[in-house]
């Protein structure tokens, strides 16, 4: 007969649990801020660039991503 590897297999949930168990949730408002504006300003870049290659082609996008 096989026995379980931990009691938590086996349905006890009783007893310490390891550390690396935890999850740490240490986001402020400033975090969620920063993501927001990140995400909008990929957002309108990701736009831009379609606007722009549409117009030059993708030839003239290399050249300015490769000057920039």
């Amino acid at each position: 007969m096989v026995q379980p590897v931990s009691s938590l297999e086996s349905g006890s949930t009783t007893g310490p649990r390891p550390s690396h168990d935890e999850t740490h949730r240490k986001l402020e408002g400033r975090h969620i801020q920063l993501i927001a504006i990140g995400g909008s300003i990929g957002t309108s870049l990701f736009i831009q660039i379609g606007t722009v290659l549409t117009q030059g082609g993708p030839g003239s996008l290399f050249l300015a991503f490769t000057f920039w």
